[in-house]
């Protein structure tokens, strides 16, 4: 059959079919030495080897469960709510492959691979959803850029990444296709609940089917995330926001009711089977209830004749009572449930210290914007590129419009020339990107989605308003936002105020309602919430990933669309071919083109050509780069797998029997604790390492990345210790007999980015943690250097006393041992304030060789900013005294060479005994 003879619906499924290979390529071919590495099955995020842990367990004693890990954390252990996947699914899997008895490394194995083909899965909701909001072939693209973009979804979607991320955003895609259908239908075909009621299945059926599918998707998000009610959320204001559209317009919403109602229902129906979560059950009853109330208040409104306007005031008011209600009955339960929508305002030391928590377009924290991180997830797709790009095509538009206006008659031939300078711009990019791989400096001009965004929300207010004098206001006054917009971040407050822009969009949606503009109501609604969610909090970027596909998708095919396929696709008409005399030949009709088809053609070549240059070829790039490195970013490296696999031989099992690990346990009585035998013991290292203590040596971590306060700051008032008495009586309260340090949390590094000054390494999270104040123990000062007229300043990150007094740093970089030989270091420095921020500029420094110089000469100094200082953090200023109760058992063979100092293992573990 030849190509040009097959059917859209057989090309549409050839075209799914290699972007699903695309998808498996970039996630399971290109990082599989990341994951299968020398006999090692490294997992690829912290997170995934807690999920890991319960998977071990529960393969072994599947279907059940354990209700209680004393593992999890010493002392105390957690109680472990049950979830479908990744634990029960994939611990299904691995015991019907393992016939009942699999292996650890058959559980590894088959783990590892979940993420990757739900996220290959995951492209054909999103196919289905472009093809319903806009047509099949936004849908196909939308698919391919779901595959390819880099970022937060390809990172959490990897092989060996058995974490959660991949199953939500699978659930919630399909669950969105679902009921974007199921709305679609029922609002197509006017659903009223005495069609229901009456069994009408030829209105019915398909609508109810399209229903019951989402609340099944919607349900298994439920048990598969501890997070669900996100969208429990998006659906239901999408409904209210719906009702009060359809209300005014004077519609029937009773298909949002029947839509709503079945769909949480059947939700709760599963979560309910599954767990019993209070918060969840609550807040599913009361999104049960939105629907059917929605629906009621409009039928009473409108058989009493109440003008429509009041609709959303009765909502208020009713909404109002009814919150005020439920806060007098639980206070407590009120509170816990409204505490929920701190995700879009992250604070405290978690959100300080956790770089997933941190602001898309400030993902240092460091109180500056910039585009970097959100082109780095999106690319063109979320910002344009560089300002030369950004000039290029302006230049491009400037040039193909002069040309038309030049050459009237011919307007179609200016399409090819503005394509062409597209192309030879776009290349130049693509080179760049090529040999930076994402490092480039971007500027912040909005890219493909978010114009995309502002075009489909101008288009569905635009169709939404009654007269054009609307029109032209609502014009005006998306044009004065973006002029405040472009103001602010050019004053460096972009990352705050974008975050409003989302919460802006929504009102305007509510401000000018209507009858809607193909369906595209929820679709704005979802993408706007995920984008307000995103902004403060970039981990959400993987969820944002799909609406950003979407929306860069309508942009593509509207490019593709209007350089020529629009009139290629127009048929022409037929004309009669004159009869030549002569010769007897038969009368035919020959298809006359018309002028200008070649130009069509080529426009439209040129139109694809420029979408892959443009938006596929740099987020090809950057993710090959991403998934074919020699390690992944958040696996354990190789010192640590062998140091933890030592200790797993090495060090006496806690339980007695190395059985204990796959034992299922049951939770404490109320009020009461879980019994641990005398042999049991802890392991005490930075959060960040818990779980891979848990999963990969079978021990107990003192604290882990569940971010629970108490452990972690116990743990942090531990490093930071400088009395022995004290460390001694925190390493008994812990019961831990094991200290395990590494070089990441006992350093710091300083880079400059720019006017931003970043903080490599984890010490600081250990100070932020133990709520002291980071210039403590170290601080940056400037350096001046003189370059004829002008003076230079270098930033050098400089260590005080007390930095190295804290136990951690005299265990890692001094193994525990008395420190007598010592270089300090005396500074004296003013304090001057450039662009608005105090810097320290040091004005005279000396180094000696015993600290009682160093003091001799500091008290001589006088009144001003004089300090001893340590320039390296292997080399103290001060004298130490050995750490007494911990002895270095354990060193890695690797590790780093540092000049003047030798070679340190990456990964040190001491052995504690109460001295």
């Amino acid at each position: 059959m030849k190509l040009s003879r097959l059917s859209p619906k057989l090309t549409v499924a050839i075209l799914m079919l290699f972007i699903f290979f695309i998808a498996i390529l970039f996630r399971v071919i290109l990082p599989h030495d990341q994951v299968f590495n020398d006999g090692w099955v490294k997992f690829t995020s912290v997170d995934a080897y807690y999920y890991q842990r319960v998977i071990d367990n529960t393969a072994v004693n599947f279907p059940h469960i354990t209700d209680f890990d004393p593992y999890f954390i010493y002392p105390g252990g957690r109680v472990l709510g049950e979830l479908f996947f990744p634990e029960w699914l994939i611990a299904g899997f691995a015991w019907l492959f393992g016939m009942g008895s699999p292996s650890q490394h058959m559980v590894d194995v088959i783990s590892v691979y979940f993420p990757a083909i739900f996220a290959a899965l995951t492209v054909i909701p999103v196919y289905f959803i472009g093809r319903t909001l806009f047509n099949r072939w936004v849908g196909v693209l939308a698919a391919a850029f779901t595959a390819i973009l880099p970022g937060e979804y390809l990172g959490r979607t990897i092989l060996g990444l058995t974490d959660t991320p991949a199953a939500e955003v699978l659930l919630t895609t399909t669950f969105m296709c679902f009921a974007i259908l199921a709305v679609k239908t029922a609002r197509e075909r006017e659903l009223v609940f005495g069609d229901v009621l009456r069994r009408d299945w030829s209105r019915c059926l398909r609508p109810l089917v399209y229903t019951v599918l989402a609340g099944f998707f919607l349900g298994l998000y439920l048990i598969s995330w501890q997070g669900a009610l996100l969208f429990v959320f998006i659906f239901a204001l999408y409904l209210v926001i719906q009702s009060v559209v359809d209300h005014l317009r004077r519609r029937s919403i009773d298909h949002l009711g029947i839509v709503g109602f079945i769909t949480f229902l059947i939700a709760l129906l599963i979560y309910f089977s599954f767990s019993l979560g209070t918060i969840y059950v609550i807040s599913l009853v009361v999104a049960l209830i939105i629907p059917v109330a929605l629906a009621v208040v409009s039928r009473l409104i409108s058989g009493w004749k109440i003008p429509p306007l009041y609709y959303p005031v009765a909502l208020l008011v009713v909404a109002g009572v009814a919150i005020g209600l439920f806060y007098l009955v639980s206070p407590d339960l009120f509170q816990s449930m409204f505490s929920r929508f701190a995700i879009f305002a992250p604070s405290g030391a978690t959100a300080e210290t956790t770089i997933e928590m941190q602001p898309l377009l400030d993902p240092f924290s460091s109180g500056t914007f910039t585009p970097t991180y959100g082109w780095g997830n999106f690319t063109t797709s979320f910002f344009l590129g560089p300002w030369w790009l950004v000039l290029g095509l302006l230049g491009a538009a400037a040039v193909a419009l002069f040309y038309r206006y030049l050459s009237p008659g011919n307007a179609g031939a200016s399409l090819p020339v503005f394509l062409f300078l597209v192309l030879v711009v776009a290349g130049v990019f693509a080179g760049i990107t090529a040999n930076a791989a994402g490092d480039i400096e971007v500027f912040a001009f909005p890219g493909l989605a978010l114009i995309a965004l502002s075009i489909l929300i101008y288009l569905y207010i635009k169709k939404n308003v009654s007269t054009e004098k609307y029109s032209r206001h609502i014009f005006w006054v998306l044009v004065i936002l973006a002029v405040i917009m472009a103001v602010l971040l050019l004053h460096g407050y972009g990352h705050r105020a974008l975050a409003l822009v989302p919460l802006v969009a929504l009102f305007a949606l509510l401000l000018w309602p209507g009858e809607g503009r193909n369906n595209w109501l929820p679709f704005l609604v979802w993408t706007l919430v995920i984008l307000a969610l995103t902004l403060p909090q970039r981990r959400y970027a993987y969820y944002l990933v799909i609406n950003i596909s979407l929306l860069s998708a309508y942009l593509c095919w509207q490019i593709i669309w209007l350089s020529g396929v629009r009139a290629l696709a127009v048929k022409p008409a037929a004309v009669p071919v004159p009869a030549h005399t002569g010769k007897a030949k038969s009368k035919k009709r020959e298809t006359a083109r018309g002028p200008g088809v070649a130009s069509r053609v080529v426009s439209v070549a040129l139109a694809s050509l420029v979408v892959f240059v443009l938006v596929f070829f740099p987020n090809i790039v950057i993710a090959a780069d991403m998934t074919s490195s020699e390690e992944a970013s958040y696996s354990p490296s190789d010192a640590w797998m062998d140091s933890l696999d030592w200790l797993k031989v090495n060090s006496p099992e806690p339980f007695g029997d190395p059985a204990a690990y796959y034992d299922q346990y049951e939770i404490p009585p109320p009020g009461g604790s879980f019994e641990y035998p005398a042999s049991a013991y802890g392991v005490t290292a930075w959060w960040d390492y818990g779980y891979w203590i848990l999963q990969i040596a079978h021990r107990m971590p003192s604290a882990n990345p569940s971010q629970e306060p108490g452990p972690i700051k116990k743990v942090a008032d531990l490093f930071l210790s400088r009395d022995d008495a004290v460390a001694a009586a925190i390493m008994a309260g812990l019961d831990s007999s094991y200290v395990i340090a590494e070089f990441d949390t006992a350093t710091m590094q300083l880079v400059q980015r720019g006017d931003s000054i970043i903080y490599f390494g984890k010490f600081h999270a250990i100070v932020t943690w133990a709520e002291k104040a980071q210039s403590d123990y170290y601080d940056v000062f400037y350096v001046p250097s003189s370059d004829g007229d002008t003076t230079q300043y270098t930033p050098r990150l400089l260590f005080y006393p007390d930095y190295y007094r804290s136990l951690y740093t005299r265990l890692y970089n001094f193994n525990g041992e008395a420190v007598a030989d010592i270089n300090p270091w005396v500074i004296s420095w003013v304090e001057e304030e450039q662009e608005g921020q105090t810097a320290k500029i040091i004005t005279a420094a000396e180094d000696f060789t015993t600290y009682q110089e160093a003091l001799d000469y500091l008290a001589g100094l006088g009144e001003g900013n004089h300090a001893i200082v340590g320039v390296t953090p292997f080399v103290s200023p001060v004298p130490l005294d050995a750490a007494p109760g911990f002895d270095l058992v354990y060193g890695s063979v690797q590790g780093t060479s540092v000049s003047g100092v030798g070679f340190i293992p990456e990964v040190k573990i001491f052995e504690y005994s109460a001295p």
